[in-house]
């Protein structure tokens, strides 16, 4: 019961607010006089030296990679005694 009192007094209270008449015509003037910003010298500066700076360090990191190659050599197993395939290898058994 309470919470529906409290419900019904704030929608009571959200229909009492009274628009502000002139909220439209400030709208439509904003949007027939649109702003416009001054365009920024620097920006172009600083995405260029930004795309620079990338590629350098795109181009440091590449070059200081030195892939691993894992070495096989002292690895020798003789897979035929392991798995016994000359079993397979018979004629006999198709």
């Amino acid at each position: 019961m309470n919470a529906e009192r409290n419900i019904q007094g704030f929608i009571n209270k959200e229909k009492q607010i009274q628009p502000n008449p002139f909220l439209a015509t400030r709208i439509m003037a904003r949007i027939e006089t649109p702003q416009v910003e001054p365009a920024s010298r620097w920006r172009p500066v600083v995405l260029t030296v930004c795309l620079v700076l990338t590629i350098v360090v795109g181009i440091g990191l590449g070059k200081s990679y030195q892939p691993t190659f894992p070495s096989y050599t002292d690895v020798s197993i003789n897979d035929s005694d392991i798995e016994g395939l000359a079993y397979f290898n018979l004629n006999g058994d198709e």
